[in-house]
């Protein structure tokens, strides 16, 4: 919140607009993703399927992550503020896209091996362990290719992190314009939103929430695509996502950082590995097109026909299973806590990871996820 500003917080609780204001954010969201999927060619839900699963998962225990896995993230909660900022601004493609299609690996300490994201967090914290100022918007400001080959080297040829060049230019690009802005650090960018996520209106104007800001404003955080039918879906995944990663942390017993105030309807960061989930469990299906070009390893484009369906499908369906399966918690004869997007997003992205199933998640070369 910036000077001579009205304080937000206080009427919070009780005012109407922001409720409205919040289901206008995710609901048009849905709204969109729903049309793309109403003339989709290539995937479509399974709604008996998703009735069924809800059925059967309604009453298991849905963990919020902690985000505190040793060498990956910062055990400081300050540290970890803003450790989320640079990571989620290079948070995307670990597979590579030529055979044989090897996970960014690295170690990190001797003898600790990480794959995939949680590489991506454990180089970060090497870096931080040999010195390198890492959370600086400065630093990163002025970093060079040179610099992030080192800071993302791996553990051999198959385990290269991809799209290296991108990432340097993502670093750069994001330490840049959080300079341009005038942000000191990941706290101050929150705080200066008065850690609400999404825009929202009070006394007729209007504040940004910082998912919006780094949406718009960071060429780094850009994912907005376009439907064959000319629909325009901001997907904005790392945007989302850092805000449910900050929120879990937030949630945690005994800690200080202060809870966003629009958790409630984050969109559901639409990646490679819950549609992987989401159609292994059956709950959404693929043509056989589409399933023979995943199997084939064929590289889908960011913003074609089937890629936007495979994300449209992966919104709508955990937009729909959360709100059934809180409305079934809530319905039971021993009502049970209901759970957030952060919750189920961690539930779907880890089965993701681990469910036994012969198609692999699907390739796009983009920086979106």
């Amino acid at each position: 919140m910036h000077n001579n500003e009205l304080p937000r917080t206080d009427y919070y609780e009780n005012c109407a607009f922001l409720n409205e204001a919040r289901r206008c954010v995710s609901a048009e969201t849905a709204r969109i993703c729903r049309r793309v999927l109403s003339d989709a060619k290539y995937v479509s839900l399974d709604m008996d399927a998703i009735k069924r699963f809800v059925a059967g998962n309604y009453e298991r225990e849905f963990n919020c992550p902690t985000w505190k896995a040793e060498f990956v993230f910062p055990e400081n909660n300050e540290e970890f503020l803003e450790y989320i900022g640079i990571c989620s601004a290079v948070n995307f493609a670990f597979t590579n896209f030529e055979t044989p299609y090897g996970k960014y690996c690295i170690e990190f300490p001797e003898g600790k091996m990480h794959y995939g994201s949680n590489a991506l967090g454990a180089a970060l914290m090497r870096a931080r362990s040999e010195g390198r100022p890492i959370f600086n918007f400065k630093y990163l400001a002025s970093i060079n290719l040179e610099e992030v080959s080192w800071i993302f080297r791996s553990c051999g040829e198959n385990a290269n992190i991809p799209l290296l060049n991108l990432r340097f230019r993502q670093m750069k690009s994001f330490g840049q314009t959080m300079l341009l802005l005038g942000y000191k650090n990941m706290a101050d960018f929150l705080l200066a939103h008065d850690f609400f996520a999404f825009n929202h209106s009070f006394r007729g104007v209007v504040y940004e929430g910082f998912v919006d800001c780094l949406a718009e404003k960071f060429n780094s955080f850009y994912d907005t695509a376009k439907s064959k039918c000319g629909l325009v879906v901001h997907f904005n995944k790392r945007a989302n996502l850092l805000a449910l990663m900050y929120q879990a942390r937030a949630s945690r017993a005994g800690s200080k950082l202060t809870l966003l105030r629009d958790t409630k309807h984050i969109v559901p960061p639409a990646d490679y590995q819950v549609p992987r989930a989401l159609e292994g469990l059956g709950l959404i299906k693929y043509s056989d097109e589409l399933k023979a070009k995943i199997f084939e390893r064929k590289i889908l484009s960011y913003g074609s026909q089937a890629e936007v369906e495979i994300r449209a499908a992966n919104v709508v369906a955990m937009y729909i299973l959360l709100e059934r399966i809180n409305r079934c918690r809530d319905s039971s004869n021993l009502p049970k806590k209901e759970i957030t997007m952060c919750e189920l997003d961690s539930f779907m992205w880890l089965a993701g990871r681990s469910i036994k199933t012969d198609l692999p998640h699907h390739l796009t070369r983009t920086t979106a996820y």
